[in-house]
């Protein structure tokens, strides 16, 4: 008989018809028959047969324990025969305890697409069952490539860093590493500036995984990258297409946290999606629900970015909130405004000048949530610093020069401007701190008129999103 598996349109035909699925559960059965299928097809893979133990490596049944899937089979069978269709699996040994293979009435087996390359890259199953051991060789290339890129994005080697990445995703033999050097790699075209590679370079291997609906965590990780390099165009189109991918990465992982350093990227970027929005008690609980995440799993490095992003969050809520007192006096200052149109420019000026000058001390609202937001970026610039992640210590003492020049510590905001200079790796990180420095130097100037600050203040241009450890093994 003739057994027919469409992959792209995930269908099991029989002679008698297709084996119709349930639409929540059917993608991974069809993944299970097209896998028994194929051991058949391909003996070498380990035999025509396959375990409880093997099956529950397929994507879709990693949640499964070995009986919890003999189970499920034995239902299946039960299924298929009270719809009157022929038996697809068959258990050498009792129902719930296999192993399990093809029914031997089936003789042709077609799949669609018919690449063996294609079937087993949609599988997922390039080395499942294989009893061959791993190739060490590439396994060491894959992991020196991340390490040595990962140091040389920390180093602000932009080129090396590239090249290093891109050694690893040569060298990648499993989806979710795949994933994750392509991540990587286009985070590092992401820094010298060139976005189109960066999008091309996830967009290549999500197409390519998308289609093979296999891997469901290496898809996630990819989508958690379009999304960010969507939420960095900052538009509101931009916005929603970055929200739509990590909910369907989310929708891939099911809630399942088993991958801690997915989930919470993904929850993160939420907070900074949110954040850009304005939704600030929204971002404020998906930060939170990233930081538990990270915490639970023993993941500082993915934590403290949380921390930079909620003090940039409370940061902003004090400038709104300062803004707003300041909008209180404008009829003064719109009065001001008018007596230069009719002329009065040396009087205007002079009035203009005093009222520069003695702006009042900050309102106690605004100190409280300056104060809250130092908390944050202090804990993660100490952090940073400790363990030599230059970068990120250069953001957070950018945005410490900020907070320390609002609440009146001047000496410190110029100590902490002059050090970030320093932790500059390339031009641009130099121009950035420089600006922190003239920003400061100017609310000098201005004989502490806080308004020069919130002309200055903004969000930095690369908020993060947490690069976080290897990510899933």
């Amino acid at each position: 008989m003739r057994l027919e598996i469409r992959l792209d349109e995930r269908e099991v035909r029989t002679p008698s018809g297709p084996v119709p699925f349930n639409q929540r559960t059917g993608e991974r059965w069809v993944t299970l028959y097209a896998c028994v299928a194929y051991r058949r097809k391909v003996p070498a893979l380990g035999g025509p047969a396959a375990t409880r133990e093997e099956l529950i490596q397929l994507p879709g049944w990693s949640r499964t324990s070995p009986e919890g899937l003999g189970v499920q089979v034995q239902r299946e069978m039960k299924r298929l025969r009270a719809l009157g269709l022929p038996e697809v699996i068959v258990s050498q040994g009792g129902e719930t305890v296999g192993p399990y293979l093809l029914a031997p009435t089936y003789t042709d087996i077609v799949f669609e697409p018919a690449s063996d390359e294609e079937v087993r890259m949609r599988l997922g199953i390039a080395s499942f069952g294989a009893r061959r051991p791993p190739d060490l060789s590439r396994l060491a290339a894959f992991a020196d490539g991340m390490f040595i890129g990962t140091a040389e994005l920390a180093r602000g080697n932009l080129g090396a860093a590239r090249d290093a990445f891109a050694v690893a995703s040569d060298a990648a033999e499993t989806h979710q590493q795949r994933a994750q050097a392509a991540t990587r790699l286009a985070r590092a075209y992401e820094h010298l500036g060139d976005d189109d590679a960066a999008r091309a370079t996830i967009l290549a291997l999500r197409g390519r995984l998308h289609s093979a609906r296999s891997d469901l965590v290496a898809q996630a990780i990819l989508l958690c990258q379009e999304g960010w390099m969507a939420w960095r165009r900052k538009t509101r189109e931009s916005l929603q297409k970055a929200e739509r991918d990590v909910r369907e990465a989310l929708g891939l992982l099911r809630d399942d946290f088993t991958y801690p350093a997915v989930a919470g990227r993904l929850y993160n970027l939420l907070g900074l999606i949110a954040a850009e929005r304005r939704d600030d008690e929204i971002a404020a609980a998906y930060f939170s629900y990233a930081l538990e995440i990270w915490t639970l799993s023993g993941d500082p490095y993915s934590a403290q970015s949380v921390y930079f992003n909620m003090g940039q969050l409370v940061r902003e809520q004090g400038d709104d909130f300062l803004r707003r007192f300041i909008r209180r006096g404008l009829p003064s200052w719109h009065a001001t405004s008018t007596q230069s149109r009719e002329g009065d420019a040396r009087a205007t000026e002079e009035r203009l000048t005093q009222s520069r000058g003695a702006p009042g001390p900050l309102p106690p609202g605004a100190r409280a949530l300056y104060e809250r937001a130092m908390s944050w970026i202090e804990h993660a610039e100490s952090f940073c610093t400790r363990v030599g992640i230059g970068g990120d210590a250069l953001l957070d003492l950018i945005e410490l020069a900020r907070l320390r020049a609002r609440l009146g510590s001047v000496d410190r905001a110029r100590e902490d401007a002059a050090i970030a200079v320093n932790h500059a790796r390339n031009a641009a990180e130099r121009e950035r701190a420089l600006r922190t420095v003239q920003a400061v130097e100017d609310y000098v100037r201005s004989r502490f008129d806080y308004r020069v600050l919130l002309r200055e203040s903004g969000n930095l241009e690369l908020p993060r999103l947490a690069r976080g450890r290897r990510g899933p093994r």
